[in-house]
């Protein structure tokens, strides 16, 4: 039951692609060439009796597949698969604002500066900042995604084959759960230690803002 189901997987996956790719005249020769392999190949998969020609025709149809799926990022751009989701996939993993490691610097190289309190001050200001960031950077992150996110990317994710290069669908499926795994609990305190934390920003940026605001003063 098992392969059966990674069977029609691999073959859903290829339709996509086939799709994504085209087979119009319109578009670039090597495109155009491996969706009509990959189109002919599942053609004719479906329509062969069960047998030894099945058999590898089957085999020929998953390896140009799964070929063409570890490849996806190498295919022409405007063809690729998950191309829209480019620009943010590089930095999901670093801007989760419940994680203890900052996002701009870490704790070890902050350490080693000073351990005084009349530093400690500012230490702790940077932390904030650097908490306060990643909150935006999430947010911003999820709106993003809701721009981009369309059903096509959910069948891309639902067929996606499992591959050594996957960083890309893991990431698209963390900013999908982002935004659509929320319990109501959980979002509820998420969100309500994000507007803590936020609320705190105000008051920090207002000292920043007095600060420079003396600083001009004496200059001028």
């Amino acid at each position: 039951m098992e392969d059966l189901k990674r069977q029609n997987q691999i073959i859903n996956l290829g339709k996509l692609l086939v799709k994504e790719l085209g087979l119009e005249n319109g578009v670039d020769t090597l495109s155009r060439w491996m969706s009509h392999y990959v189109a002919e190949k599942i053609s004719l998969v479906e329509r062969l009796p069960e047998g030894k020609e099945k058999e590898n025709t089957l085999k020929e149809c998953f390896d140009a597949i799964l070929k063409l799926w570890e490849n996806r990022w190498e295919l022409p751009q405007g063809k690729r698969p998950l191309e829209k989701f480019e620009p943010i996939l590089n930095v999901l993993n670093r801007i989760n604002p419940e994680k203890e490691e900052s996002f701009f610097y870490r704790h070890s190289e902050v350490g080693k500066i000073s351990n005084s309190d009349d530093i400690s001050k500012y230490i702790t200001m940077i932390e904030q900042i650097d908490k306060v960031a990643r909150i935006w950077i999430d947010f911003l992150l999820q709106q993003a995604t809701q721009l981009v996110k369309d059903e096509k990317t959910k069948d891309m994710l639902d067929y996606a084959v499992a591959t050594s290069n996957n960083y890309d669908i893991d990431t698209i499926q963390i900013l999908y759960n982002d935004i659509e795994d929320f319990t109501k609990k959980y979002k509820e305190e998420t969100f309500q230690k994000r507007i803590d934390e936020l609320e705190k920003f105000a008051k920090l940026n207002e000292f920043i803002l007095n600060e420079y605001r003396k600083e001009s003063n004496v200059e001028e």
